[in-house]
């Protein structure tokens, strides 16, 4: 099981659904904080999304940060490429709502139950 939770800040409204996922090739904390900070300038709305977490094994430990943009730029990894799309379309959710939410990946979860390394 993968728990994330988006802390939402910046900008104006976000579009419903704008522009393609793309990603960022950031791959440490300090990369994941420059692009929310850089989103943020920009006038983004953006999300920073932490494993709070784990059972089981993980690619990833507790603390591990995804930043999300409006826009669906997104800087970091949860999970090495398994379950981002489904984390940045819940970050965007909680944009859009303005409202932190907690999300669970793997058994139990509203999403097939992939099984994560």
């Amino acid at each position: 099981m993968l728990q994330c939770t988006p802390a939402i800040r910046g900008g104006d409204q976000p579009d419903r659904f704008p522009g393609p996922l793309a990603a960022s090739d950031a791959s440490t904390p300090l990369d994941v904080l420059r692009f929310v900070v850089e989103a943020g300038q920009r006038g983004q709305q953006i999300a920073l999304v932490t494993i709070t977490g784990l059972t089981g094994s993980s690619s990833r430990l507790i603390g591990a940060l995804m930043g999300v943009a409006a826009d669906s730029g997104f800087a970091g990894s949860l999970s090495g490429g398994r379950i981002e799309a489904a984390v940045v379309a819940e970050a965007r959710e909680a944009i859009w709502e303005k409202r932190a939410r907690q999300v669970r990946y793997g058994a139990g979860s509203p999403y097939i139950d992939i099984k994560l390394p």
